[in-house]
């Protein structure tokens, strides 16, 4: 057995090796290349090019219609789910009041037995000498029997989880109660229209398609997924990013005072955010600016995404 340390020279792999193998050769996860990404400017919902683009606060882009759809049909989900957390919350507390009564009537049944004398004796009259296999047995049987009127019996329909009423109302109060962004994934946030940016890409006429190009109206260069693009939110003009360092938002240097200085628009000069007193030492954008989110970079260390499939094994 050779003595190196070289990876390629030993009989097993290290656990770098196999998390490869198995993040590029397994049937449950694979690793997105760039034909996997949609280009920019698609929609979130339909993965077409985005027609009359609205994009959220967070920077998600979708066609007006696509988002309009997919709002009412969450609406039309959240009422839907109101209604079931109504008609649960009423079946449990129908379901409270009959155990209530159950209970009274069998204590109410137990003490006018025991007025009357017919109350019924546990256990032996005499006592005998248990050893101590006996006690243990009957220990065990006595905690089977309250464990069996506790825990509920799967294969019953009545008692099984689902079926039951302040399960299904604890999971019915755990959904969301209001619209998400169906592009969010780990990071959700509210959707409404009322906050939707209108969009207004600049285009131009390409030399090779059909279709226009969107690029930006300052340095003229093709808005991609490899450059940042950034709209603001009160016109919806879309810059890219270095023209809006260059240009919008001013360095520190170059701010006169500590009072806040308005960003007007590149296109349609109007104010559209406010630049604080040394903005300039931070990367964050002013409030008013929202960056076009798109899928991958043009960079190779940047691509590395990974897509994977969860599924419940052994299943009959």
């Amino acid at each position: 057995m050779p003595q190196t340390k070289r990876n390629s020279t030993r009989a097993v792999f290290t656990s770098h090796e196999r998390a490869l193998a198995k993040s590029n050769w397994t049937d449950t996860s694979a690793r997105l290349s760039r034909d996997s990404f949609l280009p920019f400017g698609s929609c979130g919902l339909c993965l077409e090019i985005a027609r009359d683009p609205v994009a959220c606060q967070r920077g998600d882009l979708f066609c007006r219609e696509c988002a309009l759809t997919n709002l009412m049909a969450q609406k039309k989900e959240l009422k839907r789910i109101e209604k079931a957390k109504k008609n649960a919350a009423a079946e449990d507390e129908q379901r409270k009041e009959e155990e209530e009564a159950k209970q009274k009537e069998k204590d109410v049944k137990s003490f006018e037995l025991t007025q009357a004398g017919l109350s019924k004796i546990e256990g032996p009259k005499k006592r005998k000498f248990d050893t101590g296999r006996e006690s243990e047995a009957k220990l065990r049987k006595t905690d089977d029997g309250d464990a069996r009127e506790i825990l509920p019996s799967f294969w019953t329909p009545s008692l099984t989880p689902d079926a039951n009423p302040s399960v299904h109302l604890a999971k019915i109060n755990k959904t969301k109660t209001a619209a998400v962004c169906p592009a969010s994934t780990s990071d959700t946030h509210v959707f409404s229209m009322a906050k939707m940016i209108p969009v207004n890409f600049s285009e131009e006429r390409s030399t090779t398609s059909a279709d226009p190009v969107r690029s930006c109206p300052s340095c003229r260069k093709t808005l991609s997924n490899s450059l940042a693009a950034i709209a603001a939110s009160k016109c919806g003009h879309v810059l890219c990013r270095k023209c809006v360092d260059q240009f919008l938002i001013k360095p520190t240097k170059d701010n006169p005072g500590p009072d806040d200085m308005p960003i007007m628009c590149f296109v349609c000069d109007i104010p559209v955010a406010l630049v604080p007193f040394g903005a300039g030492k931070t990367k964050e954008l002013p409030v008013g600016l929202v960056i076009i989110k798109s899928e991958g970079t043009g960079f190779s260390a940047k691509g590395a995404n990974t897509v994977e499939r969860l599924s419940t094994m052994f299943q009959c």
